[in-house]
């Protein structure tokens, strides 16, 4: 497989080879790739998030940010609402 790169592209290939990170340009583009497809599927898991959040709250059943409380259940990442 051949990959064309702008003239930035290529210098920053060679930044990061020079940096000592990296042994190859191929690393160099893997590690971009792996960021690529995390990043990705950080966007699916929002977009996921965001269109159930929206729906439950034309439904009436999330409410905004200034009705949510913090409960003890919560101290390990879990959030409840508070429908008041």
């Amino acid at each position: 497989m051949n990959i064309n790169l702008t003239p930035e592209q290529e210098e920053l290939v060679q930044t990061k080879l020079r940096s000592g990170g990296y042994s190859s340009a191929s690393e160099v583009v893997q590690e971009a790739l792996r960021l690529l497809e995390a990043r990705d599927k950080t966007h699916r898991l929002l977009r996921k998030k965001l269109t159930r959040d929206s729906s439950r709250l034309a439904e009436g059943t999330l409410s905004t940010a200034k009705s949510f409380s913090k409960s003890s259940s919560e101290r390990s990442g879990n959030w409840s609402v508070n429908t008041r």
